[in-house]
């Protein structure tokens, strides 16, 4: 396996947003008397524009507090962006520096906005060693699809052969396998399932065991 390219998700893999998230879900949904299920949380996580259409018809319930959640939400990241508050997964740097260090290509595939993810990006001190950012404005149809992992290689100029995806989410896992690109499954706040699980190609704990993976490749 000759790896030239890692592709990274953004929310649940790079920074630890997806649990944010969640907490403001339950907030939100306790203050206002919804019940905000687990299931639909798996769900949502990750989903594209197109997605997130077909789930808040499976749970009607939760569409009463969604603007309110999306607008805490924005207010909440904003902070986050404009103070530079660390929410950094374990191991991001390490593995930044690593890829930059040995020539490897670094490119970001979110279903998330470009806003969100450009400004995530620029709490780091290391923005400017990105090759590519793939955001949902920037695609069609978003994970599972590939289409945003491929203009990711494309714009490279990388075979799809020659990326490492790595992903925290079964839409995102699939978009790899979708893609015919090699995969790593780091879990976050979504458990496996025998879906998901049929989608993995290799699984570690975290950032950090990125660096030995391809240091053994």
């Amino acid at each position: 396996m000759k790896i030239e390219a890692v592709i990274l998700d953004c929310d649940g893999t790079m920074f630890d947003s997806e649990r944010i998230w969640w907490d403001l879900w339950y907030e939100v949904g306790a203050a206002e008397n919804v019940v905000v299920s687990e299931n639909f949380l798996i769900d949502i996580t990750g989903a594209s524009p197109q997605k997130e259409a077909s789930i808040q018809k499976k749970y009607p319930e939760i569409l009463s507090i969604m603007p309110l959640v999306r607008e805490k939400g924005i207010q909440l990241f904003n902070r986050i962006i404009e103070e530079k508050v660390n929410i950094q997964k374990k191991g991001l740097h390490q593995l930044i520096d690593y890829l930059h260090n040995n020539k490897i290509k670094i490119a970001v595939v979110s279903n998330s906005s470009q806003a969100h993810v450009h400004g995530l990006i620029q709490t780091t001190d290391y923005a400017p060693l990105f090759d590519v950012i793939v955001c949902r404005e920037d695609v069609t149809h978003g994970k599972p699809n590939p289409e945003g992992l491929l203009k990711a290689a494309a714009a490279m100029n990388v075979n799809k052969s020659n990326c490492l995806v790595i992903e925290d989410s079964k839409l995102g896992s699939l978009a790899a396998k979708n893609a015919d690109m090699h995969r790593i499954y780091i879990k976050d706040l979504v458990p496996k399932d025998e879906e998901l699980e049929s989608y993995i190609e290799f699984e570690l704990s975290d950032l950090s065991e990125v660096i030995s993976f391809l240091e053994q490749q």
